[in-house]
């Protein structure tokens, strides 16, 4: 019992939900799935078939001592209100009894002989240590109802809807960002980050492809889940630029980092263990002043 309180506890911190409610939904599936609860089940359903049976009986007059029936009857009702609370009483924890610690056995009083008064040493008074800054690095508790109704809005911006999953899953999408990656956007960003992820197109073919110049001229374009993959809210579609392996690129200074950009495509590179990687076009999403 206390390890399922322990797990509906920490997941309820961390997702949000009501530990109580949550708590008693498991210890309830946990009962009515265990053995004992559908013995008890089967007891209760004999016993009540046999009390409409003899019902059935007494009502017909097909019983040969009227007296004797219904004392049965009186029996029977009686068993099966202790079957249900039987019932009842499955996989609820029982009570344990206090612990009571042992008196420690009397030693014998010596006479206390008197110590020649010694002056008291002056009480040091207890600093308390300073407590230390709590940051729970502005993460969230749970999904307010002005923050689910924007996750909402921004969920039909690209066309879908939000469900409870979804925005249990923001949560613990929002929980799980580094503390810089978390500060470096509000919070209205992150859900259109998120929202990018859980709907962007599996195949990035999907994602229509445009001329740089297009690429820089449309608004609110959103980093999508790979590189040079974008959400356009205006069009509700996935947009991207073209590729040219064999276009002249240009080396350039850009957040205390070099990349290499492409003079045709805009395509933009950052070297990384002395490989050119990939990482967007020149003047969309995190390369928009560039």
């Amino acid at each position: 019992m206390e390890q399922i309180q322990f797990i509906v506890n920490t997941l309820a911190e961390n997702y949000g939900f009501d530990a109580t409610e949550a708590l008693d939904y498991v210890l309830t599936v946990k009962r009515e799935k265990s053995p004992a609860y559908a013995r008890a089940m089967k007891a209760i359903e004999t016993t009540q078939n046999k009390i409409a049976e003899l019902e059935q009986k007494i009502a017909n007059n097909k019983v040969r001592n009227l007296d004797k029936a219904r004392e049965k009857m009186v029996n029977m009702t009686e068993k099966l209100s202790s079957q249900e609370d039987k019932l009842d009483s499955i996989g609820k924890p029982k009570e344990r009894k206090p612990r009571v610690p042992k008196e420690p056995k009397k030693e014998e009083e010596k006479p206390k002989q008197k110590k020649p008064e010694e002056e008291k040493p002056v009480e040091k008074t207890k600093q308390k240590k300073p407590e230390e800054d709590k940051d729970d690095g502005k993460r969230l508790k749970r999904m307010s109802k002005v923050l689910t109704d924007k996750l909402e809005t921004i969920f039909k911006e690209f066309g879908s809807e939000m469900n409870d999953k979804t925005k249990k899953s923001f949560v613990a999408y929002v929980n799980d960002l580094t503390t810089d990656d978390f500060d470096s956007k509000t919070l209205t960003e992150h859900m259109r980050d998120f929202v990018v992820l859980t709907i962007r197109p599996a195949d990035e073919d999907e994602a229509e492809t445009l001329e740089i110049s297009q690429l820089q001229t449309l608004k609110n374009l959103i980093d999508g889940y790979s590189a040079g993959i974008y959400w356009d809210p205006a069009g509700k579609r996935f947009v991207t630029g073209d590729v040219d392996d064999d276009e002249d690129v240009v080396e350039t200074k850009f957040s205390d980092k070099n990349f290499m950009v492409g003079e045709n495509t805009g395509r933009v590179y950052e070297n990384i263990h002395d490989e050119d990687i990939f990482v967007g076009y020149k003047g969309v999403g995190q390369f928009k002043n560039m």
